[in-house]
């Protein structure tokens, strides 16, 4: 009962911050797509609630959209994430948040096929070619082996790229 208590107040207020966010976003009349610091392409690796790979590439020139592949992989295990992100820029240089969503897809012991979203912060380092991300990762699975929860809200990651171009 707890669980299920604390997955349902962690997703309303998941909801609540993304769509304020957005909402304070629209009215500020600010355009904020911007590329201060953007990248093409970026590879690295990513930890939180399990170790893994992500990499994010540009989609169009302005490189305000991106999409992330994202692989977690286990004893017995794979699940893989594909993400399409909008960025928006900050008042602090090389300091971006970035919004999106996208399918989830476990094999092995963590079979399932879901949708996941995202929402995070990004750090472009402007003398190294290294970003870092740190992010909150909600996943709903639509089917799922019994032991899986249909919703988890409790994955987040720091991610550590390096970036290509």
């Amino acid at each position: 009962m707890k669980t299920a208590t604390y997955t349902s107040i962690s997703f309303i207020i998941f909801l609540t911050c993304f769509f304020l966010t957005i909402e304070s976003y629209a009215q500020s009349g600010v355009e904020g797509h911007g590329n201060a610091n953007a990248y093409e392409m970026a590879a690295g690796i990513r930890g939180g609630f399990g170790i893994g790979l992500t990499y994010k590439l540009a989609l169009g020139e302005n490189k305000s959209s991106y999409a992330e592949g994202i692989g977690y992989f286990y004893d017995d295990a794979v699940s893989i994430k594909v993400l399409y992100e909008k960025t928006f820029t900050t008042s602090v240089d090389g300091l971006r948040w970035y919004v999106g969503a996208g399918p989830s897809v476990g094999i092995g012991s963590t079979a399932h096929l879901g949708a996941s979203a995202i929402a995070g912060i990004e750090f472009n380092f402007s003398d190294i070619p290294f970003n870092i991300s740190l992010d909150y990762m909600p996943t709903f699975r639509i089917l799922k082996k019994n032991a899986l929860k249909l919703f988890d809200a409790e994955v987040g990651g720091l991610s550590i790229r390096y970036v290509i171009r």
